[in-house]
């Protein structure tokens, strides 16, 4: 065990009793669906969504739900959208503010939103992916295009790509949103369609159509990339799966979710990236952290000292020495 021990760590039992909250944070992170949900407005004040926006997490199947909490920057509840799940599993919003849109990291305990560079002025994002090889791709719907932004920096890169649908330009609603199957494979939802986009040219081709559904968010998971998850925002904020293998009906999933308000717009976000099952405590770093963290939970489950089920690496029931020795072995071997 000589060099992974954790500077100032204490006895086994501490250790276990700490992992407690990472490994919540962890299974909710892993293969999960997160979502958002803002308000409907005011009468008479001219926006389409305002705060408090509610964060949201649905489990791969859409069939389950958790809340976890109003979304708030500096302490203030805010208007966000266009939520990302990077592969490490980071969840990023949009937060609307001061005539632009605003790059944040959500907190996936508290929902606390932390900024990421500076205020894109005129920019409305309404939706947000993260595509093959880690761009984050999103829909500004002000423009009229897709743009690419640093999720590092917060900051527009490159040129933007304009939309096109049947050989003219396409206007997105201000609910839209973008999606990444597990192969690559691009996709828009807005109003009640659903359309593949071909983001080297913009050009949508539309493959579903559900005329009086308004889907403003849509996410596919790594745990069925077959299925395309779609939130609904125009009647009773309803959740549906929508088979794209080949493309099938809708699928109700939950029906009028956070229904002590109604919704303005949302969104959805999930990493189709399998997740790291040796990132032990869910900090989306493999260090010795996680073998250390990973003993001391092993060693408290089957002392029966300090129960810890997630000792059971294998699934099948028990915590015996073929978990310690595959969890090492996945360990070095990596992500």
């Amino acid at each position: 065990m000589n060099g992974i021990n954790r500077a100032g760590s204490g006895p086994a039992a501490a250790r276990v009793a700490a992992l407690a909250g990472a490994l919540t944070l962890q299974s909710l992170a892993s293969g999960t669906i997160f979502g958002l949900k803002s308000r409907a407005p005011s009468p008479g004040s001219g926006e389409v969504s305002e705060p408090p926006t509610v964060m949201f997490a649905l489990n791969d199947a859409a069939t389950t739900l958790t809340t976890v909490g109003t979304v708030t920057l500096a302490g203030t509840p805010v208007d966000a959208d266009g939520m990302a799940v990077s592969g490490s599993g980071q969840v990023l919003a949009f937060v609307l503010e001061g005539g632009g849109s605003r790059l944040v990291r959500l907190d996936t305990g508290t929902a606390v939103a932390t900024p990421i560079g500076a205020v894109l002025p005129g920019m409305e994002i309404r939706g947000a992916a993260f595509g093959p090889g880690g761009d984050l791709v999103v829909i500004d719907v002000s423009a009229s295009v897709f743009r690419r932004v640093d999720p590092t920096t917060g900051e527009a890169v490159g040129l933007p790509t304009p939309m096109q649908f049947a050989g003219i330009p396409y206007i997105p609603s201000d609910g839209c949103d973008v999606a990444f199957r597990s192969d690559g494979a691009c996709f828009l939802c807005d109003l009640g369609a659903v359309f593949t986009v071909d983001l080297g040219t913009g050009v949508l081709t539309r493959v579903f159509s559900a005329p009086g559904q308004f889907f403003a968010g849509a996410a596919f998971t790594a745990a069925d990339p077959s299925a395309l998850t779609l939130y609904e925002v125009n009647f009773t904020d309803d959740v549906f799966a929508l088979l794209t293998l080949p493309l099938g009906a809708l699928d109700p999933r939950l029906a009028d979710i956070l229904s002590e308000f109604n919704a303005g717009r949302g969104d959805l976000g999930a990493s189709v990236v399998p997740p790291c099952r040796v990132d032990f405590n869910g900090d989306t770093i493999l260090d010795p952290d996680d073998l250390a963290d990973f003993i001391a939970c092993y060693f408290g489950e089957t002392s029966g000292a300090n129960p810890c089920a997630a000792a059971d690496f294998s699934g099948d029931g028990t915590a015996d020495p073929d978990d310690l020795a595959d969890f090492i072995a996945g360990y070095f071997a990596g992500c």
